[in-house]
């Protein structure tokens, strides 16, 4: 994503960064000095559904 703002040409630039299979961090950065200027982290919840068997896992989860 980039985002271009008024005459000074700021790009905005966000990167993405996966540290396991329940986080996923967003940072955007400034491109002109390369620090990071606002971040938040999605993170969940979740069953190994590979360790399920059929009469030990529900049948659907709700998301929150």
């Amino acid at each position: 994503m980039e985002l271009l703002q008024g005459p000074g040409l700021w790009i905005h630039k966000s990167f993405y960064k996966h540290f396991d299979h329940s986080n996923l961090l967003f940072e955007y950065k400034n491109s002109s000095d390369g620090k990071v200027y606002d971040s938040f982290r999605i993170s969940r919840d979740y069953r190994n559904i590979m360790a399920c068997s059929v009469d030990s896992c529900p049948s659907m989860t709700l998301a929150s």
